[in-house]
């Protein structure tokens, strides 16, 4: 959002550490107001290591600690999110769920009862652990085999008829207002309270 000219915020929890320091500092160099993120001693700063060769990637390794944040830190987390929209009262809320332990059941449901009080968007691009989570969320946004994992579901062929049965799915779990499922090179499927679609 940062490179489209939005003003963006960022509020998470990271590690205490030089990889903590590092993102922050690449973020600030966006205009990315990182004056909300969460240091913390008892988490580590997610890095991914690639070992390249020839152009391409041989292996990754990743240090990271993807445990749920204890409650202190879900209570301060809720708590900047709640600060940050009370003074800069943003038009949309964005979760990038990652399963890193960030976005707890308990979290995302305070933040998206923040969101609807406030009157502001909320968009969600969810992960597998906490996929129906996510109630009330303005718009669900997960890719094609996320949903067959999430909703535990065989799609096999993909025409607007199906896609439009599993958003109606979809909302029966979690009465959100928009599914846009992206669908690999066949594009993206969205539908809404009145259309829907498949565009290549």
């Amino acid at each position: 959002t940062a490179s489209l000219g939005a003003r963006t915020g960022i509020i998470s929890v990271i590690g205490n550490d030089a990889d903590g320091q590092t993102l922050l500092g690449l973020m600030k160099e966006k205009s990315i107001d990182t004056s909300f993120v969460i240091q913390s001693s008892d988490r580590i700063t997610t890095n991914k290591m690639r070992v390249m060769s020839r152009n391409q990637q041989m292996m990754r390794l990743d240090s990271e600690i993807t445990t749920d944040i204890d409650p202190t830190l879900e209570e301060a987390l809720i708590k900047n999110v709640e600060t940050y929209i009370n003074t800069y009262r943003p038009s949309v809320v964005i979760f990038e769920d990652y399963n890193k332990g960030v976005l707890t059941s308990n979290t995302i449901e305070k933040l998206i009862d923040l969101c609807n009080k406030h009157q502001i968007i909320s968009a969600v691009d969810p992960k597998k652990k906490n996929f129906l989570s996510y109630k009330n969320v303005t718009l669900f946004k997960p890719n094609l085999k996320e949903v067959k994992e999430g909703l535990n579901m065989i799609v096999e062929e993909v025409d607007l008829k199906k896609m439009q049965h599993i958003h109606h799915v979809l909302h029966e779990i979690l009465q959100h207002h928009i599914s846009l499922i992206t669908l690999s090179e066949k594009g993206v499927f969205y539908q809404d309270q009145q259309n829907s679609s498949i565009i290549p």
